[in-house]
């Protein structure tokens, strides 16, 4: 029950501190995971979202994640949820295949 913000709201860096500090606690466990040997197959995002895209209009909360990530020696494979998931069957069905798919590599 939130307004919506665009890209360019959310590109401010009082919100990219803020998402800084909230992907603590989330680096922190993606280590954690790599130093039990636990395989991360992929980050799921959501398409066009201004926090949350992550293949061509990539979302603020999501550039900060993978910055970081990155920084740490972590390239993982993308993915991201369409917009009509869940409420268009076609859609939803390729993107269960997509995760299939990710899984099986």
């Amino acid at each position: 029950d939130r307004p919506g913000m665009s890209y360019e709201e959310y590109d401010q860096p009082e919100y990219r501190a803020i998402a800084k500090k909230l992907l603590e606690p989330v680096l922190w466990q993606v280590e954690q995971y790599r130093r039990f040997g636990y395989e991360l197959v992929g980050i799921i995002g959501i398409k066009e979202s201004p926090n949350c895209g992550l293949i061509g209009d990539t979302g603020i909360f999501m550039e900060e994640l993978v910055v970081q990530l990155e920084s740490r020696g972590i390239h993982l494979p993308l993915l991201e949820v369409p917009v009509l998931y869940g409420e268009d069957p076609e859609e939803t069905a390729i993107m269960h295949q997509k995760v299939i798919n990710l899984l099986e590599l």
